[in-house]
């Protein structure tokens, strides 16, 4: 008897709506296609190696073509225990710059499917509103999800958004708002309703604040780390080097690989600039099962 009622109906309707869209959406981003250039190198990367490379060596054969004096031979205990320390404040400080910013990453793609996955859901909960009110929701929810694609994602690059998605959010609010309050199935659905608009504005809004950058931390981690990728590459010169090809090689590989590091380090500070950016996948996906369905 209790599954005829109009809220143990909604309920129902909600958890079968919810479920297929959010099975649809995660089967349509398995399926979709990988960027082809998404997490690559760059030509700037590959030239920061190099010129980190080059310039590394140059100033090693220069620097190690001075003689050796006997304070080098007697010091070499000290200045390994100095380099081995360098090394290890690089690494942990390399370590929490690389969780803070891969957080931040991880964050804003799960954001924007959380985001989607509440616009679809309210695309369906108002299945039992009026006509002309159920069109104009589930056409501001195809609007908003196309605008934020094609539009906003691209200005959040360089931290800006898009007031064409500002204004086709407040209509969509607006619309949910004015849902009326009786039968008590279109009640529901309209208290519904208006938790995932909230749900949606509080998921942009984090988005938006994300696109601003790094938090103050971010950035202090991300200076210590370039400072201390720039004293490992220059401890080993300035204490003594030979010009001994082995040395060269290790101390060129060194070189390399903490210039890589940097520019990987600068890459993932920005979650919706670089190679390793989110991408609206599941806008766009949303926005072609609402294609579908209508």
């Amino acid at each position: 008897m209790c599954a005829r009622c109009p809220t143990a109906v909604q309920a129902a309707a909600e958890r079968d709506g919810h479920d297929r869209f959010g099975w649809t959406l995660r089967e349509s981003l398995a399926r979709r296609p990988s960027n082809p250039d998404h997490g690559t190198v760059t030509i700037f990367s590959v030239v920061v190696v190099i010129a980190a490379v080059v310039l590394t060596l140059a100033v090693a054969i220069v620097v190690g073509r001075r003689p050796v004096s006997d304070t080098t031979e007697r010091d070499s205990d000290s200045r390994s225990f100095v380099g081995a320390v360098l090394s290890g404040l690089f690494i942990v400080v390399l370590a929490f710059y690389v969780v803070i910013a891969w957080t931040e990453s991880d964050t804003a793609e799960s954001n924007a499917l959380a985001e989607a996955s509440a616009l679809a859901d309210l695309h369906y909960q108002v299945e039992v509103a009026p006509e002309a009110q159920r069109e104009r929701i589930r056409t501001g929810v195809e609007d908003y999800a196309r605008l934020v694609a094609d539009d906003e994602w691209d200005k959040l690059a360089d931290g800006g958004r898009s007031e064409a998605a500002t204004t086709a959010l407040n209509s969509l609010r607006t619309e949910v708002v004015h849902l009326p309050t009786t039968p008590e199935q279109v009640q529901i659905a309209r208290d519904r309703g208006m938790e995932r608009v909230r749900e949606i504005s509080d998921l942009r809004r984090a988005r938006l604040d994300q696109a601003q950058g790094l938090s103050p931390t971010g950035y202090l981690m991300l200076v210590a780390t370039i400072i201390g990728a720039i004293a490992m590459i220059g401890y080993p010169i300035l204490v003594g080097t030979t010009t001994r090809a082995r040395h060269l090689i290790a101390l060129g590989v060194m070189a390399g690989a903490v210039a890589f590091t940097c520019v990987l380090c600068l890459d993932i500070a920005q979650p919706f600039r670089g190679d390793l950016k989110v991408e609206p996948d599941a806008f766009v996906t949303l926005s072609e099962e609402l294609r579908s369905v209508t």
